[in-house]
């Protein structure tokens, strides 16, 4: 729906009219939280009303402060004696603190208007008033906010409830308090201008019809200032439907806690933009699982798949539920993975090449892969994979990765969705399956093939976690099992450094050999004293190597006793012949590497 070609209702009426003949205003949970500040709008709106009067007491004049737009509430096709702000809330929720003053200060000054006017004086404007705030006499308030802590805030205010530091913090307390003390109410006269000043401020009151589009209308709306991030678009979104749907409050307060306090804890930075981008891609990798198809990672384009993706399926409040629960459950695995990343020095030795499968593939590449692990978890929940199987494809999808990679397979983005959408149920067999069937690099490569890529690629610029990787599994599985892991303070070391001028005499044609063998995995080891050893020469760098603790780092000396060096062969090339031994170190590290033999 196009909202600027569209036609409303609207009309002018007086805070007044609106407050007593309407029918309860019903703020949904979508609305965002009331912000309006007691030292910026709420001072700015009662400098304006009071400027109003003065210039324009007495005179047959209306002063605009803005407009509310409302929707009639139906759940189903049953219309609902509610009106529904789509926009106004601010407005509204602080006139009604100024009204809830004047209400409390009629009481206050009962006795002197009984007094100077009469009794029934008092009652038509305490109930004028009243009326205003209550539902036909009665103790419902005439706003009621979906959010139920809101809610209990603006109880508290109207005399459901004690104070509290909590509460006291808010802009309903703050907002109220600063209210109490500018309006000054010294005697009936300053309630009386309060009552006029009331009936001449006007609203443009805009009615929708019903089959306008409210969620279309809001986000053109708030489409201006800071745009929103996709999560609280979506947020905001489920919540416009819940309104249609009728969903109870405890459900509408789980999916605020779902969609506020669970991204909160997975993304800790959201409000930042590496916490958005991150947001960004977790909705993108739920799309690409649901639909099979590659996602931008946009923030409108996200949201605009979103509501084509899932809401062209919600029919029903169980429908929405569902949805709902989805984003929890994959949001929750999300936490599990990002929990796991990086998490080698604490993988039990049960099940250790799962544990580092995972870990690797959560820190390096959870942002390619999490449509897959979304897919398995639904399939190990009904039971279609086992838990096994599972492992399995973990350790294989982990193994298969660093194929890719090395392979330099163009594939890697686009490989996933494909896969989602040929490979049914998720398993290593099916996958295989699917992969040989194909006549690209996908495939996994043969032994020579491989081999040579794994020796003669430069790794360190383009793929350095990888070559860490790599060299990490390969001294874990020459390790006993009881030595201890030391991942994160192991650091890749050239062994021909990078600035070699040290190192002439051990090079053969030094300007062609050395930019070409440096990034090698030949050339890397593991240690803790990269800063200290830096561009030092062969046999300085040996002396520090006799006291590591790696074992790749040890072999040096057993199998580079004197020298490393470059010849003007490959035969005579210490970094392709300690490539080799390491490529057979790596075969033995992965129980996939047989489908490279």
């Amino acid at each position: 729906m196009n909202i600027i070609n569209r036609e409303f209702t609207a009309t002018g009426s007086s805070a007044t009219d609106i407050l007593q003949k309407s029918n309860q205003f019903y703020i949904p949970i979508y609305q965002r939280a009331y912000t309006w500040q007691h030292d910026v709008e709420v001072k700015q709106l009662i400098e304006d009303l009071e400027d109003f009067y003065k210039r324009l007491a007495g005179k047959n004049k209306s002063y605009y402060i803005g407009n509310i737009i409302i929707k009639k509430a139906t759940v189903g096709e049953i219309k609902q004696n509610i009106d529904v702000v789509v926009d106004g809330q601010q407005r509204i929720t602080t006139i009604t603190l100024i009204i809830l003053h004047l209400l409390k200060s009629t009481k206050k000054f009962k006795k002197e208007i009984e007094s100077k006017y009469s009794k029934e004086a008092y009652e038509n404007l305490y109930y004028h008033f009243s009326s205003m705030l209550y539902i036909n006499g009665t103790n419902e308030k005439r706003i009621k906010i979906s959010n139920g802590e809101s809610n209990s805030w603006l109880n508290r205010l109207f005399g459901f409830g004690g104070s509290s530091k909590e509460f006291e913090k808010t802009n309903y307390y703050k907002n109220y308090k600063y209210i109490t003390k500018t309006i000054k109410i010294n005697n009936v006269s300053d309630i009386t201008k309060w009552k006029e000043i009331l009936e001449k401020v006007k609203f443009v009151w805009v009615l929708l019809a019903d089959d306008d589009d409210e969620i279309s209308i809001f986000e053109t709306i708030n489409s201006k200032g800071k745009p929103l991030n996709v999560k609280d678009l979506i947020k905001n979104y489920l919540f416009l439907l819940s309104e249609r749907f009728g969903t109870s409050d405890d459900d509408k307060n789980d999916i605020d806690k779902i969609m506020s306090d669970g991204f909160q804890k997975h993304f800790p930075n959201i409000d930042k933009l590496t916490g958005e981008r991150a947001v960004n891609k977790f909705f993108a990798a739920m799309l690409i699982e649901k639909t099979n198809k590659h996602h931008s990672s946009y923030r409108d384009e996200i949201y605009k798949a979103f509501k084509e993706t899932y809401g062209s399926s919600i029919k029903s409040n169980e429908d929405l539920l569902n949805v709902v629960r989805e984003i929890e459950s994959s949001l929750k695995l999300y936490g599990e993975l990002k929990e796991e990343a990086d998490k080698f020095e604490n993988t039990s030795h049960n099940n250790k090449e799962f544990n580092y499968a995972l870990s690797n593939l959560a820190s390096s590449k959870l942002d390619m892969y999490l449509p897959l692990f979304i897919r398995l978890h639904k399939e190990k929940e009904l039971g279609e994979i086992e838990t096994d199987e599972y492992n399995d494809f973990v350790e294989f999808l982990d193994f298969y990765n660093i194929v890719l990679l090395i392979n330099k397979s163009n594939k890697n983005n686009k490989i996933v969705p494909m896969l989602l959408e040929k490979v049914k149920p998720m398993n290593t067999e099916n996958f295989l399956n699917y992969i040989n069937s194909k006549k690209d690099d996908s495939r996994i490569p043969d032994s020579a093939t491989f081999m040579d890529r794994f020796i003669h690629t430069d790794m360190f610029l383009n793929n350095k976690k990888v070559l860490r990787y790599i060299l990490f599994r390969i001294e874990n599985n020459l390790i006993s099992t009881n030595e201890k892991i030391q991942y994160k303070k192991w650091t890749l070391e050239h062994i021909i450094p990078q600035k070699g001028s040290k190192w002439r005499k051990n090079i053969s044609n030094y300007e062609l050999n050395h930019p070409k063998n440096i990034h090698r995995i030949g050339n890397f080891t593991l240690t803790k004293d990269n800063t200290t050893l830096s561009n030092d020469n062969y046999e300085t760098k040996l002396k520090i190597f006799k006291k590591s603790s790696i074992h790749i780092t040890k072999e040096l000396i057993s199998d580079y006793p004197d020298n490393f060096e470059i010849g003007d062969s490959d035969i005579n090339n210490n970094v392709l012949l300690r490539g080799k031994k390491l490529y057979k170190q790596f075969l033995d590290s992965f129980k996939h590497s047989y489908l490279l033999k």
